[in-house]
């Protein structure tokens, strides 16, 4: 990856984490974020 690749994947992480700061969900971080998601997703399977 290129220097300018790495900078925008900091800026867009970043930027994702203030916005999650800002959503009405109860995770506040990518973490939790994606546990719930992956708990969703399990719970579906048969």
């Amino acid at each position: 990856m290129d220097p300018t690749t790495i900078a925008v994947v900091a800026i867009i992480a970043a930027a994702g984490s203030e916005i999650l700061t800002l959503l009405p969900i109860r995770s506040n971080s990518w973490i939790q974020l994606l546990v719930m998601v992956l708990k969703v997703v399990a719970r579906k399977k048969p």
